[in-house]
């Protein structure tokens, strides 16, 4: 029995450990590592001094009882007060004097391991009940909560800070770590004076927070699962307490789908996809510049002629994106994209089937959107074959580089603009068709600033553009109150009203990008595009509404929509994604393409661009 009670000791230490690191990597968070491996080590003391107990309690009945509860006494004193030295010099019988001498060192081990383990657990106590006090007294505050402790989340906090000295910053879910990442992190936390909880954020009572203050809930974390379940569950908890603005930052299907029912909910819901944000922020801030380096064709057309390099996630959402901003009179969309997969186009075909028909992609026709999209299957960047393609065209004004990671995407890019100034050899290649504008996927903010003008050992710029640092994504501007947020809104009270703008995605993001849409228009000098509906001519207002509606066909393509066959309004099914005004727009009864009408921007200080663009 003693032999078996020892090893059974050591087991319980050794098995907390794994179960400790799986829990941690499972769940994420310090507290459980540590409550693991505290069950461990007091399972190991009464196993361990189970045989001590027992030898003590010879001749009594009831003996193996006794022994037992006489054990956990002797176990707790191990964590708190500590036994008297007895327990470990006491004869064991049935040892032999090497493992006696084990079982006497096992014992010491636990009885110097068991006080470490109380303090750290009264530290990490004290630690929460202090976090729990701090909260309490933030209730006359604006609250910010974030249900982890990443670098997205601390970027979007301390752009927070800077604009809301006042409010209240909390952090839940946060675990000690202590790789350099963690321990950065940290400090960040501690310089914005915020509040960690170790426990996650379903853990917070807001109902005890003042009903006058506004509270914004982020779900942050890197675990999109863990963040679509969180939201179902606040949703459920504080559904009807209308000063909650709840973010749930997600990109997959999955999200979408479960957040989009918010009916009888006071609370307002938005689903962050920062992909499309970051691909909206190009296009509203910086799109212009697409069509200020448009090429002429024979036609008397300008032609926007698009790469895209790399088809995944930033690279989709570019490419859909694409089609429906270029959509502009005078101007036409080429894009060819390349990317590894091999079945790179029939996935992007059964995402979008109808912006990809024989009948559509590449057929120009009045009062419908125009484009063409070349998919290049299985060619990888980096390869000849890709080197070879990418030479071939002839007239690039645009690259969009989206590889993975931030190496490949800032080698891509410089190796592009060598490609392309290669092209300068060439007689038959004009100096302007070697110098597209080049723009790559880079998150790491420091290298973002350090290559902004990278130059070569002869003092030539490389002229390489890099998108997507996180305090540019995660700031205030992008995430909350954005300008191009409240522009969408007014776009959409002109047919809706504001709870349907924000409860339903497809009502918000199809604004968002007709609200980005009018301002190009305004920049190309669309006739009527700077004049409000009454003042525009009667050629000026079929003009806006033709476009509008071509935009919104190609929009609506882009998320997958296809014409339903009929223009009755019946036989309209979202469900199955048909549309039944996805056609022509010369077929349109009148007043369906009154919808189309819209009021342009008569007052140029309302541009969302960045200043400097042209």
């Amino acid at each position: 029995m003693t032999e078996f009670c020892l090893f059974l000791s050591l087991f319980c230490i050794v098995l907390s450990v794994p179960v400790a690191v799986w829990v941690r990597m499972k769940k994420r968070s310090g507290a459980t590592f540590f409550y693991c491996l505290f069950a461990g080590v007091l399972l190991a003391s009464v196993t361990g001094i189970f045989p001590v107990s027992y030898a003590k309690m010879d001749g009594e009945t009831l003996r193996g009882a006794k022994a037992f509860f006489m054990s956990v006494f002797y176990a707790f004193q191990f964590f708190t007060i500590g036994p008297e030295s007895e327990l470990i010099t006491t004869q064991v019988p049935f040892l032999s004097e090497h493992l006696l001498s084990f079982y006497r060192l096992h014992l010491t081990f636990l009885y110097v391991l068991a006080p470490i383990m109380t303090f750290s657990f009264l530290a990490l106590l004290f630690r929460n009940l202090f976090a729990a006090l701090c909260f309490n007294l933030c209730r006359g505050k604006v609250l910010y909560a974030f249900s982890e402790l990443n670098v997205c989340s601390i970027a979007l906090a301390e752009d927070i800070r800077k604009n809301h000295p006042r409010a209240a910053i909390v952090f839940t879910d946060v675990f000690d770590r202590d790789d350099e990442l963690g321990l950065e992190l940290s400090e960040r936390a501690k310089k914005i004076r915020s509040i960690h909880f170790k426990k996650d954020i379903l853990s917070l009572n807001l109902r005890k927070h003042s009903r006058d203050k506004e509270i914004y809930l982020f779900l942050i974390g890197e675990d999109e699962q863990e963040n679509v379940n969180h939201a179902l569950r606040l949703k459920d908890e504080y559904g009807d307490m209308a000063q909650i603005n709840l973010y749930v930052f997600t990109t997959n299907k999955e999200g979408e789908l479960l957040l989009t029912h918010t009916e009888n909910t006071a609370m307002t819901v938005r689903r962050v996809n920062h992909v499309q944000s970051l691909v909206y922020r190009v296009l509203d801030e910086e799109g212009f510049r697409l069509f200020e380096t448009a090429r002429p064709n024979s036609e008397g057309l300008k032609i926007i002629h698009a790469v895209i390099v790399g088809f995944g996630k930033y690279g989709k959402e570019m490419a859909r994106a694409l089609a429906w901003y270029c959509q502009m009179d005078g101007y036409r969309l080429e894009l060819d994209v390349f990317d590894k997969d091999p079945l790179a186009e029939e996935r992007f075909t059964a995402l979008c089937p109808e912006l990809m028909s024989k009948e559509r992609n590449g057929v120009f026709e009045d009062g419908e959107a125009q484009y063409t999209i070349r998919i290049h299957s299985g060619i990888e960047a980096g390869t000849k074959t890709f080197a070879d393609a990418v030479s071939a065209l002839r007239h690039t004004t645009y690259v969009f580089v989206s590889l993975g990671t931030d190496d490949e995407n800032i080698t891509a890019a410089a190796d592009l603009r060598l490609l392309f100034e290669r092209r300068g050899t060439d007689p038959n290649v004009t100096k302007d068709q070697i110098a597209p504008i080049i723009q790559a996927v880079v998150y790491n903010a420091d290298a973002v600033q350090a290559l902004q003008d990278v130059r070569n050992f002869k003092g030539q710029a490389y002229c390489l553009e890099f998108l997507g640092d996180i305090p540019g994504i995660y700031s205030e501007g992008a995430v909350l109150h954005s300008q191009l947020e409240r522009d969408a809104l007014a776009r959409h009270l002109v047919w809706g009203d504001e709870p349907s703008f924000w409860r339903y995605e497809y009502n918000y993001r199809s604004s968002i990008t007709s609200a980005i849409h009018i301002q190009a228009r305004y920049l190309c000098r669309i006739p009527g595009a700077d004049k409000q509906i009454k003042d525009q001519t009667p050629e000026e207002y079929e003009l806006l509404r033709k476009q509008e509606h071509c935009r919104w066909n190609a929009y609506m393509r882009s998320e997958g929509y296809v014409f339903s066959g009929s223009l009755d309004a019946n036989s309209r099914n979202d469900r199955a994604k048909l549309h039944c005004y996805l056609t022509n727009y010369y077929l349109l009864p009148e007043n369906v393409k009154e919808a189309d009408a819209y009021d342009g921007i008569t007052d140029p200080s309302k541009l969302r661009r960045k200043e400097g663009t042209s």
